[in-house]
């Protein structure tokens, strides 16, 4: 796109944010500092890009408005929505067991639910420390394919889970969070 067409569509925005009318401009140019045939085609180029359109044709005058993808074509810096790379940043200080992400993309964390267990358990004053311990092991291999997920695969830890339901919580973060991840 010339600098004039960009010109002219910026024309048009700065109108469309002060004024929910079209913006007039005479066909001659004389109210741009366009000649006559450089402010048709322009005009021209922007309605066959779809970035404005005439609401209500006006002899010997263009009445201007912007469609929505025009609005875009300015703010995203004269560069159309579908070619600028999603680039979407989330500032969180804590986001345990959250799905973070956008529509088209969606990264599970799970290895962070399995650190923040793993903390726990050294954090914690239980005998059971080396089962527990034994237990996200066995998870961390479940998550990261290294071993399927079988029936019964965490019952010999019955008692030790049922001494320390504290840990409860964390396998089932872990759990679900990899079971949520596994929905296509």
């Amino acid at each position: 796109m010339n600098d004039s067409c960009k010109k002219l569509l910026q024309t048009i925005y700065k109108h469309s944010q002060s004024s929910s009318a079209p913006l007039q401009i005479m066909s001659n140019g004389y109210d741009t500092d366009s000649n006559p045939g450089t402010l048709q085609n322009d005009v021209r180029c922007l309605k066959e890009r779809g970035l404005v359109y005439e609401p209500a044709p006006i002899l010997n005058s263009y009445s201007l408005s912007l469609t929505e993808k025009g609005e875009q074509f300015v703010e995203n810096g004269f560069m159309l929505p579908s070619s600028i790379p999603p680039n979407t940043i989330f500032n969180i200080e804590n986001a345990t067991n959250s799905v973070i992400g956008t529509q088209a993309t969606v990264t599970m964390n799970i290895n962070n639910s399995i650190q923040e267990a793993k903390e726990k358990i050294a954090a914690s004053g239980s005998s059971d420390k080396e089962e527990l311990q034994q237990i996200i092991y066995l998870l961390e291999r479940i998550v990261n394919d290294q071993m399927p997920a079988e029936k019964g695969v965490l019952s010999k830890f019955t008692s030790v889970i049922q001494r320390n339901s504290w840990i409860a919580s964390p396998i089932s973060s872990i759990l679900l969070n990899w079971l949520i991840s596994q929905i296509p």
